[in-house]
C-alpha cells in the first residue's frame, strides 16, 4: 500500500540523498559510504517516504554491523524487466 504521492523520481539523485542521509553514521563508525550512480538517471514512479524507508533501514544495518574501515554502497543501475527476470 502506498501512503504518499506516487510521483516521478530520479534515482541518481535519489541515491545521493541516500548518500548524505548515511553519510555522518557511517563516519561516525569509521565506515566509507559510497554512492555508484547510472550512467543515464533512471525514472521510476514511487512514493519516496517508503523508498527512503526500504533503503535507509538496510543501509543503517549494514553499517551498524561493519567493522572499521570497511565500505557500504548504493549503486543505482538500470535493467529491462526481461534483464531483471533472469
Amino acid at each position: 500500500m502506498i501512503d504518499g504521492p506516487v510521483l516521478p523520481l530520479d534515482l541518481n539523485a535519489f541515491a545521493q540523498s541516500i548518500g548524505r542521509t548515511m553519510t555522518p553514521h557511517a563516519e561516525r563508525a569509521g565506515v566509507q559510504m559510497t554512492v555508484l550512480p547510472a550512467a543515464e538517471a533512471p525514472w521510476v514512479k514511487g512514493d519516496r517516504y517508503l523508498l527512503e524507508r526500504a533503503v535507509n533501514q538496510p543501509a543503517l544495518q549494514c553499517i551498524e554491523g561493519l567493522a572499521a574501515r570497511r565500505q557500504v554502497s548504493v549503486e543505482v543501475s538500470q535493467r529491462t524487466r526481461r534483464e531483471a527476470q533472469r
